[in-house]
């Protein structure tokens, strides 16, 4: 499993210990590689986009794909590098060894600056909205270029639980240090994921048909949720006063594509505090279709929003 010590990564190497699988753990936080190791995992530390994986992994079945590198900012050649040179690199070590790989995708690809719902797996927009996006598609494209390669792509959208270290912890930031911008509508519609049901739909597709294969799936909880409501819910049972302000959309887009540019020239190297895709993911409604996946490899979701929230509030009273 690349991408171990990540959120999803991290999750799915102990949901997959319970269904009986031995892991080979892959990932670049040392940390939370030593927490892997105590709790007798194998970690193999590898460059993805370089090392020979065939000298670094050996009796491999199948490999789940989830390291990437995730950041609404950051360099075209470092993208490149971590989300499609190493895809390739994984590509061709599954290949060879004639094994299924799962790889993880994202969302993103689908991303425009306008309301879209029930989004189908094929309705991607020519331009992408960042490079992120683009080189996540890049790698997706990169696998269909390997007619004999046993894949399947998951796009999962907006995971979240406990442990997380993305998603809600940089909404909580942003609120409790200055405040949640409310831009197009009261609220906006959008579907998000509790971990154990990404690695649900994972398991479904290590071990699904082969019928299935070479097929890429939309992952969601099914539930979809009113932004502002959700995080406000979270605020104000963590304890917080929910801090909110009106603005208008084209304001504060404008005022993040001048942060964008401040930082472009001026401090290299550092992520802006605001982008314009970060702006757009909080002002415009997007659901995912999850027909095929639900259809294809019997996928339900194992753990309800209700139940997903419940559990997010009481690691955040614990401090984290």
């Amino acid at each position: 499993m690349t991408g171990a010590t990540g959120f999803l990564g991290s999750n799915l190497c102990f949901f997959l210990k319970e269904k009986g699988f031995d892991i080979v753990a892959c990932g670049r936080n040392e940390n939370k590689a030593k927490r892997l190791l105590s709790e007798e995992f194998e970690v193999v530390q590898a460059d993805l986009s370089k090392d020979d994986l065939f000298e670094k992994f050996q009796n491999i079945d199948f490999v789940v794909h989830c390291a990437a590198l995730s950041s609404p900012w950051g360099k075209y050649e470092d993208f490149y590098s971590s989300n499609v040179l190493a895809t390739k690199n994984v590509a061709e070590f599954c290949l060879k060894n004639k094994i299924r790989l799962v790889n993880i995708s994202s969302p993103s690809v689908y991303f425009e600056f306008k309301d879209k719902f029930s989004v189908k797996e094929s309705n991607i927009p020519r331009k992408k909205v960042n490079f992120y996006a683009e080189t996540k598609f890049l790698a997706e494209k990169t696998l269909e270029n390997y007619t004999e390669l046993k894949f399947i792509t998951l796009r999962p959208r907006a995971i979240f639980g406990a442990g997380d270290t993305t998603l809600i912890p940089r909404l909580l930031k942003a609120n409790n240090e200055k405040f949640i911008p409310i831009t197009r509508n009261d609220d906006v519609t959008i579907d998000i994921t509790h971990v154990k049901n990404v690695c649900e739909a994972i398991y479904l597709a290590i071990t699904c048909d082969d019928r299935f294969l070479g097929n890429k799936y939309n992952v969601t909880n099914d539930e979809p949720e009113q932004l502002i409501s959700f995080l406000k819910d979270l605020v104000e049972s963590s304890g917080f006063e929910f801090r909110s302000k009106r603005l208008p959309f084209f304001g504060v887009y404008l005022y993040a594509y001048a942060v964008e540019i401040f930082y472009k020239y001026f401090l290299a190297g550092k992520e802006p505090p605001v982008t314009r895709y970060s702006v757009g993911v909080i002002s415009f409604c997007q659901t995912l279709d999850i027909e095929s996946i639900k259809k294809d490899l019997g996928y339900k979701p194992i753990v309800t929003m209700e139940q997903g929230k419940a559990e997010v509030l009481e690691w955040l009273k614990n401090g984290q």
